[in-house]
């Protein structure tokens, strides 16, 4: 401004050009603090809606626990079509689970696996087909019925800043007690991470709080892992639970699930061909279908897309400490 004005005083301006010159620039300023304020009542207005869907959703009885068994899992033709999709997402995928089984399903990214997944959970209502867990109807069940079935590990797990103990203790509605917290961890390969801390389990998560310890991506993904451990529930659906993990670790936690799987369905969403090979059963899922099933030395031998999919890491695989 101050230029401007140098400049129009050299010229010989008068004085009402100077003022009708600093109207405009104190327009323009304004026009500008409009777009910026514009801008940010909408993001907040994005915000404000979001809460306000929260705070009105339905709240679940706080004494919801996991159920304790779960015999089989029978899913049948399920399809799921997203709106204003032209081709649907998941086509007729059949697979029939039981207890003590643990199966895989895999396929390249976009092959349907998530939206399979969703539509197990409840999260997504299919267009066709049905999921029936010991011979109920799912979609005859509440919203916390059909949930206190599973133990889920998402791919994007969440990073809760509590103490570690109350971390893991996020996997039960109840409050589970300091020796199943210490088991579950234990079973996670995280426990030993803090049992040289002053205040052990107990030790604040986050570094941006006081006394607060960071943790690895890896030590976090284990955290989250804890959790299904210590709740228990009869079905786990695991998306990639060890993506973040070291090898080592992730065969030790891949020998623990398989030893302790027989009283719990357990399914695994995985990309890496090593930790397929002791599955009970793969479904290899490509554009939405289940292509092909069966066990990993099964769909080698076919050389079909599995194997095409999976050729570079074949070779390339750590031995397992369990051999079945």
């Amino acid at each position: 401004m101050a230029a401007a004005l140098g400049v129009m005083w050299l010229q010989g301006a008068t004085t009402g050009d100077a003022a009708g010159a600093m109207a405009a620039l104190a327009g323009i300023s304004a026009v500008r603090s409009a777009g910026f304020s514009t801008a940010e009542l909408s993001e907040t207005a994005l915000k404000v809606n979001r809460l306000q869907s929260v705070l009105n959703l339905k709240a679940h009885p706080s004494t919801q626990m996991a159920t304790t068994t779960a015999r089989s899992m029978n899913v049948t033709s399920l399809s799921y079509t997203y709106p204003e999709a032209s081709e649907p997402a998941l086509c007729d995928a059949t697979l029939s689970l039981t207890r003590g089984q643990i199966v895989a399903i895999v396929g390249a990214n976009g092959a349907g696996k998530t939206t399979l997944v969703n539509c197990l959970l409840g999260h997504l209502q299919p267009s066709g087909g049905s999921v029936a867990i010991d011979g109920i109807d799912a979609a005859s069940l509440e919203e916390h019925e059909r949930l206190a079935f599973f133990g889920v590990l998402q791919q994007e797990y969440q990073r809760y800043e509590f103490t570690a103990r109350a971390c893991v203790g996020l996997g039960r509605s109840d409050e589970p007690s300091s020796q199943e917290v210490d088991a579950a961890m234990n079973q996670a390969h995280i426990l030993h991470r803090f049992l040289d801390l002053p205040d052990g389990t107990d030790t604040q998560l986050g570094e941006q709080w006081p006394n607060g310890t960071g943790l690895s991506g890896g030590q976090w993904q284990r955290i989250a892992l804890a959790r299904v451990f210590v709740r228990n529930a009869p079905i786990w659906i695991l998306d990639e639970p060890t993506s973040a993990i070291d090898a080592a670790t992730e065969v030790r936690i891949f020998d623990s699930l398989l030893r302790d799987r027989s009283q719990r369905i357990t399914i695994v969403v995985s990309h890496r061909a090593w930790t397929l090979r002791n599955m009970d059963k793969i479904y290899f899922m490509d554009s939405g279908t289940i292509a092909e099933e069966g066990t990993f030395d099964e769909l080698v031998a076919r050389g079909g897309r599995f194997t095409e999919l999976f050729r570079s890491q074949v070779e390339d695989q750590p031995e397992s400490a369990v051999d079945r």
